[in-house]
């Protein structure tokens, strides 16, 4: 999450619990980062 915090300059937009952070990045564009240290490094994408 930090890391995140540096790119965007500021916090998240949503933090629905300790694990899970969001980042509005667009119109309709979201950034959704989770703490899930057993799928670390892997990505999913919605569309």
């Amino acid at each position: 999450m930090e890391w995140y915090q540096r790119l965007f300059g500021r916090g998240p937009d949503i933090v629905p619990n300790s694990n899970e952070v969001m980042w509005q990045v667009t119109g309709n564009g979201w950034l959704y980062v989770i703490n899930d240290p057993e799928r670390a490094g892997r990505t999913v994408v919605l569309g």
